[in-house]
C-alpha cells in the first residue's frame, strides 16, 4: 500500500470515527428520553420514536462495521457502505423529530 493510499485510509477512518459514534450514541440516547416519556406520561405517539431511533443505530453500526472492513483492507476504497450510514440518521433524525410533531 503506497503512503499515500495510507494518508487517505487514515483521514478516512478519522472523519469515520468523528461521524459515526456520535450516531450511534445520539440513537440510543433519543430511544432512551422517548421511551421514558412514553412510559412516565402514558401517551403512545412517544412510542414511535425509540424504534426509529434504535434501528437508525443499527444501520449506523452495519455501515460503520463495513466502512471500517473496507478501510483496513489493502484494496482501495469504494464507499459502498456510505448508505448505511445514511440511513441511520435518517432514521435517528425520524425517531427524534416524528412524536413531536405527532403529538402536536
Amino acid at each position: 500500500m503506497d503512503p499515500v493510499d495510507r494518508t487517505v485510509k487514515q483521514l478516512e477512518l478519522n472523519q469515520l470515527l468523528r461521524s459515526a459514534l456520535p450516531l450511534i450514541a445520539a440513537g440510543l440516547g433519543v430511544a432512551g428520553l422517548y421511551t421514558s416519556l412514553a412510559m412516565t406520561s402514558d401517551l403512545a405517539v412517544f412510542w414511535i420514536g425509540p424504534p426509529l431511533a434504535l434501528a437508525g443505530s443499527v444501520f449506523a453500526a452495519i455501515g460503520y462495521r463495513g466502512r471500517l472492513r473496507e478501510i483496513r483492507s489493502p484494496v482501495p476504497s469504494t464507499g459502498r457502505h456510505y448508505p448505511w450510514l445514511f440511513l441511520g440518521w435518517a432514521c435517528v433524525v425520524a425517531g427524534a423529530l416524528i412524536p413531536p410533531y405527532a403529538y402536536a
